[in-house]
C-alpha cells in the first residue's frame, strides 16, 4: 500500500463519542417535537448532520428545520460532554506515534464543526499536535460525508496525492467517503456497523480498533520502512 499520508474519522474512530451524539440527536429532535429511536439515529451518524436529518425525518424537514436541529444538536452534545473525560480508544497515541516513524503524515477529517471537535479533544486529553498535522471540519466544506469532500480537502491540507492515502473510520459512509476520494477505506469496528457492512461499503482492510490497526502496521503500510 505505501501510504504517505492517513486521515482519521474522530467520532467513533479514535473517540468513543457516538453515544454523546446519538443522545445529543435525540435531545434535538426532542425538542422539535420528534421521537426518534436511538438505534435509528445510531445508525445514520457519521455521515453530516444534514443528510442524517434527510434520512430520519426527510428533505423537507431538512430544509425547513434542518439549520435548527444542527444547531440543536451540536448545543446538546457539548453540554452532554461537561466536564467529563472522553475516552480514547485504545492504542491511537502509540498508532500515531508509529505513523510517524514511518513519515506518514496523520490528519482528522470529521463531520463535526471546530467547536465541537476542540471540545471533544479537551475532554479527551488530547493536543491537536497530539494526533494530526492537519483538521478539516464541516465548517470547511460544502458537502459533509458520504461526500468526498471532508476527505480531499484534509489530503490537501497534508499536500499528498490521494492514492497516498488511506481514511480510516468506523461507518459506510467513511468508506463510502474514502472510496469517491479515491483513497483507500479502512474500517473501525468501534462503531454500531459490522466488518460485513464497512466492507460492503468499500473498506479494504477492517480492525477491532486502532491498536489493532497498529498490530498489522506494518501490513498496512507495505513496503514503507521506518523514516531514518
Amino acid at each position: 500500500m505505501a501510504l504517505d499520508g492517513i486521515v482519521f474519522d474522530v467520532d467513533g474512530t479514535l473517540l468513543d463519542t457516538n453515544a454523546a451524539h446519538v443522545e445529543g440527536w435525540q435531545r434535538a429532535f426532542a425538542t422539535f417535537g420528534y421521537r426518534i429511536p436511538a438505534d435509528r439515529i445510531a445508525a445514520s451518524v457519521g455521515q453530516g448532520g444534514d443528510r442524517l436529518i434527510v434520512a430520519l425525518l426527510g428533505a423537507t424537514t431538512a430544509t425547513q428545520q434542518g439549520r435548527a436541529l444542527r444547531e440543536a444538536s451540536a448545543a446538546e452534545f457539548v453540554a452532554l460532554l461537561g466536564d467529563a473525560p472522553v475516552r480514547v480508544f485504545p492504542g491511537v497515541r502509540a498508532l500515531v506515534a508509529a505513523l510517524r516513524r514511518h513519515g506518514v503524515r496523520t490528519a482528522l477529517g470529521t463531520s463535526s464543526s471546530r467547536l465541537q471537535l476542540a471540545a471533544l479533544l479537551a475532554r479527551a486529553g488530547l493536543a491537536l499536535a497530539e494526533v494530526a498535522d492537519a483538521a478539516i471540519t464541516s465548517d470547511d466544506v460544502v458537502a459533509s460525508k458520504p461526500a468526498p469532500d471532508t476527505i480531499l480537502a484534509a489530503v490537501r491540507a497534508l499536500g499528498l496525492p490521494v492514492e497516498r492515502c488511506a481514511y480510516v473510520g468506523d461507518t459506510p459512509y467513511d468508506a463510502e467517503a474514502a472510496r469517491a476520494a479515491g483513497v483507500t477505506a479502512i474500517g473501525m469496528l468501534t462503531g454500531v456497523h459490522s466488518a460485513a457492512t464497512l466492507r460492503a461499503a468499500g473498506a479494504e482492510r477492517v480492525y477491532a480498533d486502532p491498536a489493532a490497526l497498529l498490530a498489522d502496521l506494518d501490513a498496512v503500510l507495505g513496503d514503507r520502512a521506518p523514516a531514518a
